[in-house]
């Protein structure tokens, strides 16, 4: 599954690539703001691995990867956000829901896992690619498992090609060679 590095590379970018005149956040233009925003917005649906620290039960990849919790948590940020920029509500709204649903999106491409409950509360069945482009993480191997290291690279050069797009992307002037 993509770990909080590649799912904030992938917000990151998505925040970078929408119109300057169309991003919003919660508390205004502020770049560290926005910066800390968007990290947790595309990682918040992992919010779920805490219950199962001290509950019994499989939490993570239920409810909080479901499109319905997206369309909640990007609604619910927005009423927050009428409050403090009324004008950039919906800018607001449709950002959060963009990250968010980047986070579902990287997590269907995962190898390994039983999938996420993508459509609850309609339905309790799980759901996952059958190809997929992110390598299998072995939690119960421990953090320090030598064989997640194939994981980090892969995570990183990722992040790397992500990143590097972005920039070509957004300076196409400045990466001309003349």
């Amino acid at each position: 599954m993509p770990s909080p590095i590649a799912h904030s590379a992938t917000a990151y970018c998505l925040y970078k690539l929408t119109p300057l005149s169309q991003r919003s956040t919660l508390l205004g233009r502020h770049r560290c703001l926005d910066l800390a925003y968007i990290i947790f917005i595309g990682n918040v649906a992992d919010i779920d691995f805490i219950p199962q620290l001290f509950l019994d039960g499989k939490f993570h990849r239920g409810p909080s990867h479901s499109l319905s919790l997206a369309l909640l948590v990007s609604l619910g940020f927005a009423i927050i956000g009428y409050f403090f920029n009324k004008p950039k509500v919906r800018q607001l709204f449709l950002i959060t829901l963009c990250i968010y649903t980047s986070h579902l999106f990287l997590d269907y491409w995962t190898a390994g896992g039983v999938g996420m409950q993508l459509f609850w509360p309609f339905t309790d069945s799980y759901f996952m690619s059958s190809v997929s482009f992110f390598p299998s993480v072995k939690h119960s191997k421990g953090l320090f498992y030598t064989g997640h290291i194939i994981f980090i690279l892969f995570e990183a050069a990722y992040s790397f090609l992500l990143m590097t797009m972005l920039n070509i992307f957004c300076n196409p002037k400045k990466n001309k060679t003349t």
